[in-house]
């Protein structure tokens, strides 16, 4: 019978109920255990016994804990055991670290208590199975096993040519995924494929798994993949540790066929095909058996046909900042998180700028400034890791030049996608555009076939992923293949970049319906915008991006684009041109969202000033431009101003573009709309329902600008107090945009508000709030929850609310909506007033005069300052203070 483990259990008395457990659990393994309490009879000296025991012991499992690194006993017997040279068997209780001496010793984590009792036990029982029949032999095989499993010895045959790496960091989630996979044991999971970019760390992690792993195998062999010559020396390399006849064999195709039948008869072996190409390199090198394990590791994505496969991707922000600080010695995670984000978490890049940093004696803070100054000049000149013979710059060079030699349109899709945001990018979307671009429209790439391969030839070498229809490039690989441009080149491409992104991105951007397109652009775009390129095209660009910013009201964005479109149309064009009028008027209409009044009139004007001189006093244009002067006079109360613009813009429509165009129709509504503004009520009327007439005969009776018309024609009939009349219009705009707006489009928000506010001027406030709680709801959801027509809806439940006498639910949204408008638009925009004026309202209603005076002054000093001291609004904010101050005199 083969001899027993011979156990000695080292703990801190706190720990001994575990301990009692543990030892009767190993004993019915047939071990022989050795603990104080049971080790030492009454009489027998302690020191003596323990030594005896330390002596006679093969395994000394040392149960630690806070206690037990507390305890003087405890370190006295597992300093003895390691100048024995016993196995010693770490089994952690809690986070307590190990002592220095016995930090790289594997343990039993017993943290969860059933598990470590279970796996400890297992091994021991799998160990004496393992030994030989012979007595004399098999204790020695047992403590072999068990000091290899514990102590971290390296199985006999080792190849592995890298030292284990003491900064590895992270990966844990990959390496206990990379185990679970080849231990169940199923034969489909014993192949597994480790694929990702140059540089991402493949390898690191192929030899980090042999090294925590390495207990579990007898062989373990390294091959390089990346040429048939390299493998095949490798591979017949093993012949001569394994002690094959083959050996010596001068036909190296022996040696190799030796080897595959050894695995095939063998068990406990992982194979490691480093840097392996494709599927084919690999056939004739694999073993058939299902007795061990394989890693590949490889650029290349496919190898579902072989291999279960999984990507190792770049690592995780805090993985990337935890390795910089942990290899550099530094400890500023600020500027180490600003350089992983620079590197794009690459862990090569990493390497080598933690390097220059160990060298140099710099900052992490010092090199990142470094970095952005002469990052070419470091990514290709940087020392190359010691376990990795290339920087980040050489590391994809032939992959470039294998990409070039297979698919030319790969090559001119590397190209476009470097000059592109490192986001995903929208192929689905761009690559229909190309044939649009002349310059682009004879590649390859404009056929769906060709950019396919490209897309295949790219991802053969990891130099991009597909996610979701959009291509994605890792920020270096977009870097260095941009720096390997020449500059005339580098210029061109970026050139013909802006022209495709200009193409696909939606001429309509202001409007709703585009703008989940516009999302899927907008990063790409807004880098583009800052090129220093100056291209027309890029003032086409900046302009489409600032009408979408424009309608999501991100004005402080919205507003640097429009003016460099301004800035580059001017330049390449000249002040006098059509497309500088185009800018000013967009320029103008954001600063006029932005209750800029004074600074948006002028800009108006010149625009019209240039259209009228370029086009002719009685273009469509000059139309359009008399029309949005117009406007803005109209929102500043000076409709007496507007009147005679907007006759003009209509008399233009008439003339050139028919008394029946839509156009013509817009500006019947819009005259109308003046009209009305100055209580003019039966001029208005006939003008829109003419509008109306235009639309439903030109345009059919369910298009949008028949509901806007009808939207109109309703508010009016409203202002005459016939009700009645203009309800079933406002039902009917309503109809007509949930129908082919869509019913979440901002459009049907406006006609549910509109029918709530006629509801609510009926006195039917249980029927208009739902109405103005949907209106809300829609205007969140599909322009943001701080757009300032949110805003609006806040501030019209809330008075739906007062009105209910609901004062508690009405003040939050009224405080909210006056946060929006002011974030939004501005301390000092029309539309805060209104806010203000409401609040203080609401808090006149409850006797709260003291909180509510200063709203109303603050109401009145913005409405005097931007509308002036006679427009309605003023008057009406005027009256409000005034109506409280003889309420607070009274009391």
């Amino acid at each position: 019978m083969p001899e027993k483990p011979q156990i000695f259990i080292s703990h801190a008395h706190e720990n001994k109920p575990l301990v009692r457990r543990l030892e009767r659990e190993l004993k019915a393994t047939g071990a022989e255990v050795w603990v104080d309490h049971s080790g030492v009879r009454l009489g027998e000296n302690l020191p003596e016994s323990l030594s005896q025991a330390l002596a006679t012991c093969n395994l000394f499992l040392l149960i630690w804990s806070n206690a037990a690194s507390a305890s003087h006993w405890v370190k006295l017997e597992w300093t003895s055991a390691l100048s024995l040279q016993k196995t010693i068997i770490p089994c952690c209780l809690d986070e307590t670290a190990l002592p220095a001496l016995l930090a790289n010793l594997l343990y039993v984590d017993f943290r969860n208590e059933e598990l470590g009792i279970s796996k400890l036990r297992r091994d021991i029982e799998l160990a004496q199975q393992s030994t030989s029949v012979a007595p004399s032999e098999s204790a020695g095989e047992l403590v072999r096993m068990l000091r290899r499993k514990w102590a971290a010895a390296l199985p006999p045959i080792w190849n592995v040519p890298h030292h284990r790496n003491p900064n590895f960091t992270g990966r844990e989630k990959l390496l206990q995924n990379l185990r679970a996979a080849l231990a169940s044991e199923q034969s489909a999971a014993l192949i597994q494929a480790i694929h990702g970019l140059g540089g991402v760390g493949k390898t690191q992690l192929a030899v980090e798994y042999a090294y925590r792993f390495s207990h579990e195998y007898e062989v373990v062999w390294c091959l390089a993949a990346e040429s048939p010559a390299t493998l095949a020396a490798d591979y017949a390399a093993l012949a001569q540790p394994l002690a094959l006849p083959e050996k010596e064999a001068a036909d190296q195709n022996l040696a190799i066929a030796a080897v595959r039948r050894w695995f095939n008869h063998h068990d406990g072996w992982l194979l490691v095909f480093d840097n392996a190409s494709e599927v084919e390199a690999l056939h004739g090198y694999l073993p058939q058996a299902t007795t061990g394990h394989v890693l590949i590791t490889s650029r290349n994505p496919n190898w579902r046909s072989l291999a279960q496969s999984f990507a190792v991707s770049i690592f995780a922000p805090e993985e990337a900042i935890d390795f910089l600080c942990k290899r550099t010695g530094q400890a500023d995670r600020d500027a180490a998180a600003r350089l992983a984000e620079a590197l794009g978490y690459l862990p090569l890049a990493l390497t080598q700028a933690a390097a220059y940093i160990e060298e140099t004696g710099k900052s992490v803070a010092d090199y990142l400034a470094l970095y952005q100054q002469h990052r070419q000049k470091l990514l290709s000149r940087a020392k190359p890791a010691a376990d990795y013979p290339y920087t980040v710059a050489t590391t994809w060079e032939l992959s470039f030049q294998a990409v070039q030699q297979q698919c030319a349109a790969a090559t001119d899709l590397l190209h476009l996608c470097a000059f592109l945001a490192p986001e995903e990018i929208p192929w689905d979307l761009l690559q229909p555009t190309l044939s649009e671009v002349e310059q682009l429209k004879a590649s390859a790439l404009a056929d769906p076939l060709e950019s396919d391969e490209a897309v295949a030839v790219l991802r053969r070498y990891s130099l991009l992923e597909v996610k979701d229809q959009a291509l994605l490039l890792h920020r270096l690989v977009q870097q260095v293949t941009q720096d390997r441009l020449p500059e005339t080149e580098r210029t061109h491409w970026q050139e013909m970049v802006v022209r495709l992104v200009t193409e696909a991105f939606p001429i309509e951007s202001f409007d709703v319906r585009t703008w989940p397109i516009c999302r899927r652009l907008l990063t790409h775009a807004l880098l583009l915008c800052e090129a220093e390129i100056v291209p027309n095209r890029l003032a086409f660009l900046c302009n489409l991006v600032g009408l979408y910013l424009h309608g999501r009201a991100n004005y402080t964005e919205a507003e640097p684009l429009y003016r460099r479109s301004l800035k580059t149309f001017e330049k390449q064009f000249g002040s006098e041109h059509p497309h500088v009028a185009t800018s000013l008027n967009n320029l103008a209409g954001l600063l006029e969202s932005q209750g800029k009044y004074a600074e948006a009139e002028p800009l108006y004007r010149r625009s019209l000033e240039i259209s009228e001189k370029q086009l002719g006093p009685e273009h469509p244009d000059v139309a359009s431009s008399l029309n949005n002067l117009a406007g803005l006079l109209k929102s500043q109360g000076k409709s007496a101003e507007a009147e005679p613009l907007y006759r003009r813009s209509l008399e233009i429509r008439e003339k050139q573009l028919g008394p029946q165009h839509p156009a013509t129709g817009i500006s019947y509504g819009n005259l109308a709309g003046v009209l009305k503004a100055q209580g003019k009520y039966d001029d208005a009327e006939p003008l829109w329902r003419k509008a109306v007439g235009i639309h439903e005969n030109q345009l059919e009776s369910e298009h949008p600008h028949v509901a806007t018309g009808l939207n109109n024609l309703a508010e009016l009939l409203r202002s005459q107090g016939k009700l009645a009349e203009a309800e079933p219009l406002y039902r009917r705009s309503l109809e007509i945009r949930e129908q082919r707006l869509g019913p979440e489009h901002p459009d049907v928000a406006n006609s549910l508000n509109n029918l709530a506010e006629l509801l609510w001027s009926q006195g039917a406030f249980a029927e208009a709030e739902p109405l103005y709680r949907r209106s809300l709801e829609i205007s969140e959801k599909r322009l943001g929850s701080e757009h300032p027509y949110v805003a609006i809806s806040l501030n019209n439940l809330a008075v739906s609310l007062v009105s209910q006498g609901k004062y508690a639910e009405a003040e939050p949204l009224y405080r909210h909506s006056l946060e929006i408008s002011e974030k939004q638009l501005g301390l000092e925009h029309p539309n805060v007033t209104a806010s203000l004026n409401n609040l203080a309202g609401l808090l006149k209603s409850q006797g709260k005069y003291v909180e509510a005076e200063p709203l109303y002054r603050r109401s009145l000093a913005i409405c005097e300052k931007t509308l002036g001291p006679e427009h309605p609004n003023t008057q009406l904010v005027r009256k409000n203070l005034t109506l409280l101050l003889e309420e607070m005199q009274g009391k």
